[in-house]
């Protein structure tokens, strides 16, 4: 009897600090573990203690209302569910960003949340119905992506360029934002954006990004989107003996094809051609987003950041 009471308080520990979000030695996924990232830095459910449903604007939440570049999410596009999921609605003040782990803030780094660094394993696990998606039109799309939080701070200036030439980062985990090659599939792409803008490239900064052949993702016909599916990506910085490497994941599988780069130590030049296209992001910090378009919500279960260290992460 002892022995059973002892089993069960180590379980119940267990779920407590899984709960809590504490970065303590759950099991990694396979994929987080072959790179070495086995600290669960972020995992976390969808309530009032982890989302700062009141815009309240202090630190110590997971998950802000998404307002940056004066874009501000309506909080009634935030619907939070009893199992601990939420619900986006989308709306048009913010096209795909909802929620995100950080949010403007008056202090030295220009923000309150989180934003990852040093390489990491991101997944979240996420289902919506395609056809409200197709009713829409363009107007926005469930979303599961990232931005460089020193662009989301304007502090992206590309060391040695002119002032105001930017350089950072986008990762799209998944954006249902592929129609033309069929509703079994989903876009995933990495944006190596630079530029001043509206001055270098004439619609907004240049974006050297993945081609479309590299970008759209099938999943088969049985993968309905309407069921939970975990959207991977794993980010493993470069050094100066080995390449950066980024892989998309569908339900824990890889997709698409392999990208690699080479250390980047601010070079000069576009980064078309360049053996360090990408490797901007492993100066970078990822701030997390979610998001849809109106008429085509998407609900989240969970989102989950696996690394090896969280000491090159910021948080404030």
């Amino acid at each position: 009897m002892k022995d059973i009471r002892l089993a069960l308080l180590v379980k119940l520990l267990t779920l407590a600090l899984y709960s809590s979000n504490c970065a303590f030695a759950l099991d990694p996924p396979p994929v987080a573990a072959a790179a070495g990232y086995a600290i669960n830095s972020f995992q976390v459910s969808f309530d009032e203690s982890s989302v700062d449903t009141t815009a309240s604007g202090q630190s110590g939440f997971k998950w802000y209302h998404f307002n940056f570049f004066g874009s501000r999410a309506d909080p009634r596009a935030v619907v939070l569910n009893g199992d601990g999921s939420v619900t986006l609605k989308g709306d048009r003040s913010a096209l795909n960003a909802e929620l995100a782990t950080a949010a403007p803030a008056e202090n030295a780094a220009g923000f309150i949340g989180t934003a990852f660094g040093g390489g990491a394993y991101i997944e979240a696990d996420i289902k919506f119905n395609p056809d409200n998606v197709a009713k829409d039109g363009a107007t926005g799309w469930p979303a599961w992506w990232s931005l460089a939080a020193e662009h989301l701070t304007n502090r992206e200036q590309w060391a040695g360029m002119a002032k105001g030439f930017s350089h950072f980062i986008e990762v799209d985990v998944m954006e249902y934002d592929v129609p033309s090659a069929g509703k079994n599939y989903y876009g995933a792409n990495l944006h190596d954006w630079f530029g001043i803008w509206k001055v270098t490239c004439p619609a907004s900064f240049c974006d050297a990004k993945l081609p479309f052949s590299k970008v759209k993702i099938e999943v088969p016909e049985s993968a309905k989107f309407s069921d939970y599916h975990r959207y991977g990506f794993l980010w493993i910085p470069a050094t100066d003996v080995i390449a950066g490497r980024a892989r998309f994941y569908f339900d824990g599988q890889p997709v698409g094809r392999e990208i690699r780069w080479a250390r980047f130590g601010d070079e000069t030049g576009e980064p078309w051609g360049k053996p360090w296209k990408f490797g901007v992001l492993d100066h970078q910090h990822l701030v997390l987003i979610l998001g849809t378009g109106p008429n085509a919500p998407m609900t989240v279960r969970s989102v989950s950041v696996w690394q090896s260290s969280t000491g090159e992460n910021l948080q404030y």
